[in-house]
């Protein structure tokens, strides 16, 4: 009997997982495709709306920890036992920093200062994964990785077969962001742009006071 209540305890904590990880999808998916990106140049002051074009960085970028990548936004998550949305987690992390949107028409700033939460908004291609297997010598960002969220490094990975998965949003890459714009002072003046409003003048995205904002690179999920 004991068996069984394991049994069906772990298929419970599966099926939350998979669930949590698809209904956060879904929100960024609705969010996205909720209406066609506005040209920048043409986005209404105070509206919610979406916009699409490239990142180029802001005056800070971050190194992502297992591919030591520069980005603007990482997602690094180890997972153990399994490679699906089943596998426990043992340590997940992830960080972001204000980037910049360009479309054809100008610039925008995406406000993701450090005391922005960025849990839920971001929904990321996860395009680094490796497999750790039994008896198997350990990357030292993984190992630190580990060590830094006080996972046991050595002894997790010499008995379990571990799973690691990272997504950056990184220069020169094509995304979408909604949010709520603001059409604000720009502080230095250069951003690139055309008309009256890239005279000294700079699109902010935040996320509204009762929302979130939401960011994707992901071409799968930007499908109509």
């Amino acid at each position: 009997m004991g068996y069984v209540l394991i049994l069906v305890a772990v298929i419970v904590v599966f099926l939350l997982l998979r669930a949590g990880a698809s209904s956060h999808r879904e929100a960024v998916r609705r969010a996205l495709r909720a209406d066609e990106p506005v040209p920048i140049e043409e986005f209404p002051d105070g509206a919610i709306a979406t916009i699409a074009g490239r990142i180029r960085y802001g005056q800070q970028t971050l190194r992502s920890p297992l591919s030591d990548r520069r980005c603007t936004y990482y997602y690094a998550h180890v997972k153990k036992n399994r490679t699906d949305a089943g596998g426990a987690s043992l340590a997940a992390e992830e960080d972001a920093r204000p980037f910049f949107v360009e479309d054809a028409t100008g610039w925008a700033l995406v406000a993701l200062d450090s005391d922005v939460n960025v849990t839920g908004m971001v929904e990321v291609v996860k395009d680094r994964h490796k497999h750790q297997g039994l008896f198997g010598d350990a990357e030292e960002t993984i190992v630190r990785f580990l060590k830094r969220h006080d996972q046991p490094a050595a002894g997790v990975l010499f008995n379990k077969l571990l799973h690691f998965e990272e997504g950056v949003l990184a220069e020169g890459e094509a995304v979408r962001v909604r949010g709520l714009g603001r059409w604000e002072t720009d502080p230095t003046g250069d951003r690139p742009g055309r008309g009256y409003r890239a005279q000294g003048r700079q699109l902010v995205l935040r996320a509204p006071g009762d929302g979130q904002l939401y960011i994707s690179d992901d071409p799968e999920l930007l499908e109509p």
